[in-house]
């Protein structure tokens, strides 16, 4: 049980690992067992947790949220950390004036999010950073938000060859080496977003929708209330009105997992569902489908 309501929560093949709204990143072994503490800081708020090369990635607001960094005085440093995910001293690994919103990792890169200022108006910018090799931060800025979706948090995703975003209500696509232009996928969309083969999964006022990650018609997949989405290589989960459910790619055969769940995170590694419930992680073995 994690100190603080749980913030983030991420998958290895062996360590489910959480960030908690009081300063904690800790991990469990996907076998179960106790927490492990891997940093506590009691009363900062850790956000936008990935993991990738085995290491845990999360950043905190300086103000103490988002809304907080945004319209307070530019020029206040937002710090992305790392730790190792087996234990060990965390380090500061990219810096920016911008408002960290989200953090996308694999293996090689550590990508971020933010809306920063330039002194005549909101700049979003994307970062990535190479995991194994000294060189400096890569930046691509493009025109900031307008605010239509309220001044929250914005995310973001990745696969191997592109990074996916949403800015003002609309979803773009861009190359992940940053050596191109972005592209719309979909006018109107909300987050979460998932990515798999082919696909990108988001959210359309009270339904989920698809479309090719290289663009193309948009489909609803389900009717759903949701914040929550996670998928697999054959499904898609999310949690709707309390329950976790579980369907096709294209919403068929949608079945109630969980009743009661109240799932603010979802995770899914190998046959197995992990889910947060305020400060508690939780874990399902999935029936075969």
């Amino acid at each position: 049980v994690p100190s603080g309501t749980i913030t983030g929560l991420a998958a290895t093949a062996d360590q489910v690992v959480y960030s908690s709204s009081d300063g904690e990143i800790g991990r469990v072994s996907i076998a179960g067992g106790s927490a492990v503490s891997l940093v506590v800081e009691p009363g900062v708020r850790f956000s936008g947790l990935a993991v990738g090369g085995g290491r845990a990635f999360w950043f905190s607001w300086p103000q103490g949220d988002f809304y907080e960094c945004l319209f307070s005085s530019p020029g206040n440093l937002s710090a992305i950390r790392a730790v190792p995910i087996d234990g060990g001293e965390a380090t500061v690994i990219d810096q920016s004036t911008a408002c960290l919103e989200a953090l996308a990792a694999d293996d090689a890169f550590l990508f971020s999010n933010g809306l920063g200022y330039d002194g005549m108006g909101y700049v979003r910018e994307l970062r990535r950073v190479d995991l194994a090799a000294a060189s400096p931060t890569e930046v691509w800025l493009l025109p900031g938000d307008e605010f239509l979706s309220g001044p929250t948090p914005q995310p973001l995703a990745i696969d191997d060859t592109s990074v996916f975003w949403l800015a003002d209500r609309v979803l773009y696509t861009g190359p992940r080496s940053f050596q191109g232009t972005a592209t719309v996928l979909a006018p109107s969309a909300e987050g979460p977003l998932v990515v798999d083969a082919t696909d990108i999964f988001f959210l359309q006022g009270n339904s989920i929708r698809r479309t090719p990650k290289t663009g193309g018609r948009i489909l609803q997949v389900a009717t759903a209330s949701t914040g929550v989405l996670a998928a697999d290589a054959d499904s898609l989960f999310w949690s709707s009105n309390g329950a976790v459910v579980r369907a096709g790619k294209d919403g068929s055969d949608a079945a109630v997992l969980l009743q009661a769940a109240q799932a603010s995170h979802l995770v899914v590694s190998g046959a197995r569902l992990f889910y947060a419930s305020n400060n508690a992680i939780y874990k399902l073995v999935l029936p075969a489908l």
